[in-house]
């Protein structure tokens, strides 16, 4: 399991794994051909749940891209939804950051207005915004914001 250090690096690979640059730690998700936001996200999530810092519990995701029907759509903006919301969040202050706004693409995706919009705002108000386009791209905004270092087996 991923273990803290102080930045975000990487352990050797094994032969087997050496045609994808993903991270694996025992228990996550094994990479797939897709590459999908989904992907990304999942595989992240994987990884920071076995990290022994409050983050690693805390940091979530925003259930904004599964609206597609109007059924759907309607309900969830009647709960609050909103459109543009960055995937995930990590409400851990620090520093000068009240929390860290994550938010992931595949190599080609690009921002909506609403996005582009929403995490202006966040910046604007004093929180940190990454855009991410890879587990790896993740892993080091988010330990970047923590100062923390974690080993993730590969």
């Amino acid at each position: 399991s991923p273990h803290m250090a102080g930045w975000f690096s990487r352990g050797k690979r094994t032969a087997a794994r050496k045609k994808s640059k993903a991270p694996r730690t025992k228990g996550s998700m094994p990479p797939t051909a897709t590459g999908s936001e989904h992907d990304i996200q999942s595989r992240f999530i994987a990884i920071i749940r076995q990290v022994p810092h409050p983050a690693g519990q805390w940091t979530f995701a925003i259930p904004n891209g599964f609206l597609r029907t109007g059924p759907m759509r309607i309900r969830a903006w009647r709960e609050g939804v909103l459109s543009g919301v960055s995937d995930l969040f990590n409400p851990i202050p620090i520093g000068p950051h009240p929390g860290q706004w994550l938010e992931v693409k595949t190599p080609t995706g690009k921002a909506s207005p609403e996005q582009r919009k929403f995490m202006k705002e966040m910046q604007r108000l004093g929180y940190r915004v990454d855009v991410c386009r890879s587990v790896e791209e993740l892993l080091e905004a988010w330990c970047d914001y923590l100062q923390i270092r974690i080993e993730v087996e590969t």
